[in-house]
């Protein structure tokens, strides 16, 4: 099953990361429907994305150079739901969250959302995930709880027939953590880390590991969580 591809670095202190972005972009060639970079200015989440595959637009080079900031998150899409349009292309941000996501679930997860957090602004399942995750952070305060509960309840509805899904794997950052998460349901998808130290301290997320041979891949129902100020960070299992 061809699907999205994510990335997210972590760099303290910030360093441009227009290297990695454009060889990331080369995945395109498969993953044609579209592509978004999200990072952190002086007034919050800044996102430029376009419905174009990412190879062959100019904008893709002009954001790339752009997006000097500690934490920055990239996707390339393969549609899966919604049509093709910049309203659907990841990353997407709520609030002070900038969230991207791969794979699919039922669209009825909306359904779930409540109050302000049923605000869609395009017709993904994408999108409906990213509120519902944040609509547990809020509910317990704490994002390890929130991320947990949220995933836990999932599980018993795909599990039940409830919901469908295929692959559940997330970035999500509000400027201060970073939050990775790996889970497949069918079709193995993956997601790897790696961390390192160069004169600066490094953490990235890839679905595909880029240029070197050091990642890690993480396991189903793991949780990486980085400090973006320090690009230290820990594994967590949603189920215990």
């Amino acid at each position: 099953m061809v699907v999205c591809r994510l990335f997210a670095t972590v760099t303290s202190p910030a360093q441009p990361p227009e290297e990695d972005l454009l060889y990331f972009r080369h995945l395109s060639t498969v993953h044609s429907d579209g592509w978004g970079i999200g990072w952190f200015g002086r007034d919050g989440p800044i996102i430029q994305k376009s419905p174009r595959q990412a190879l062959y637009d100019s904008s893709y080079l002009r954001v790339a150079r752009q997006a000097v900031s500690p934490v920055v998150v990239a996707h390339l899409r393969k549609m899966t739901k919604g049509n093709i349009r910049e309203v659907n292309a990841h990353p997407f941000h709520f609030r002070d969250y900038i969230f991207a996501h791969n794979g699919s679930i039922s669209r009825a997860l909306k359904y779930q959302l409540r109050g302000g957090y049923d605000r869609l602004e395009g017709d993904t399942d994408s999108e409906a995930l990213m509120h519902f995750i944040i609509q547990h952070i809020d509910d317990h305060k704490r994002p390890l709880f929130g991320i947990r509960t949220a995933f836990r309840k999932l599980d018993r509805q795909v599990a039940s027939g409830e919901l469908r899904a295929s692959t559940l794997n997330f970035l999500l950052t509000d400027g201060a953590k970073l939050f990775a998460f790996k889970m497949k349901y069918g079709k193995d998808n993956r997601l790897f880390y790696r961390h390192h130290d160069n004169g600066f301290s490094t953490l990235q997320v890839s679905s595909s590991p880029l240029k070197t041979r050091d990642w890690v891949e993480m396991e189903d129902g793991e949780l990486l969580i980085a400090d973006v100020e320090t690009a230290d960070f820990r594994m967590f299992r949603v189920w215990t």
